[in-house]
């Protein structure tokens, strides 16, 4: 994809929170108006303290809807949903709530200035906007089935320099060598070339069956990771399932997993 088209996707996801974000801070609004009528307040003052939470208000609202959604099972906020897109650590890993409270406390002081905060994702390697930098996350593709039967699987994402990274993965291919691919930095002995310093030679084996596919570490330098959660006899986790929306890492490489339609 693109840098304009994934920039498209997310411009069209602030759109839809901004709808959302600003619905809750006028229903906010409307319940300050009805106590204040309520209690009587009518003097200047009053309206003085009305009008500093509702700015205080404008700034919470966005930054506590971003930060307790962005932190949830879904790592990502309703705009995000709607294309398909999920916040995580430049690491791979879910975001915690104080994380993406920093990133979304960025976002609203910094991004409006110049737009400067969303002009940068074009020169980043990863595709960061500033408050992305700033919190070290990013935003990458949320991977799910397209509908229809699968005809593969699909690798994508970025190596230790945030060059673009995409294996597709056939039946074909998986059949062809006894429903098991190695990914590493070797050409002569694996299936998956991943030419980064930070993968081992022979880095992960990938075992397919059934549909399902499960990863396994081949005692590698830099270590296999799913969702951040370590792969290896020393962490009890000999044999991983890999479910669509997972992300792998490598040493420094990070790759989504998901499936390709038919």
């Amino acid at each position: 994809m693109t840098k304009g088209n994934e920039f498209g996707r997310r411009f069209v996801a602030l759109l839809v929170d901004a709808l959302v974000m600003a619905a809750g801070v006028f229903a906010l609004a409307m319940v300050l108006a009805a106590l204040a009528m309520a209690a009587g307040a009518t003097s200047s003052r009053d309206e003085e303290v009305m009008g500093a939470v509702l700015f205080l208000s404008s700034l919470l609202v966005p930054a506590l809807y971003g930060s307790v959604l962005e932190s949830s099972k879904w790592q990502a906020t309703f705009g995000k949903i709607a294309v398909g897109l999920r916040v995580a650590q430049s690491t791979g890993g879910s975001v915690t709530f104080g994380r993406s409270l920093g990133r979304n406390l960025a976002k609203s002081f910094l991004s409006p200035l110049l737009l400067i905060g969303y002009i940068v994702f074009f020169f980043t390697e990863k595709r960061q906007t500033l408050h992305d930098i700033l919190a070290d996350t990013v935003v990458v593709s949320k991977a799910k089935p397209q509908g229809g039967v699968a005809a593969g699987w699909l690798l994508s994402g970025f190596d230790s320099r945030g060059d673009v990274l995409r294996f597709e993965i056939d039946h074909t291919t998986v059949t062809a060598r006894d429903n098991q691919l190695v990914i590493g930095r070797d050409a002569s002995s694996c299936q998956i070339v991943v030419s980064d310093d930070s993968v081992s030679r022979q880095h992960a084996r990938l075992f397919f069956a059934n549909g399902s596919v499960v990863i396994e570490d081949m005692d590698s330098t830099n270590g296999t990771f799913v969702d951040e959660l370590p792969v290896g006899a020393h962490a009890g986790r000999q044999l991983v399932p890999l479910k669509p929306g997972c992300r792998l890492r490598l040493g420094e490489v990070l790759l989504d997993f998901s499936l390709s339609a038919a």
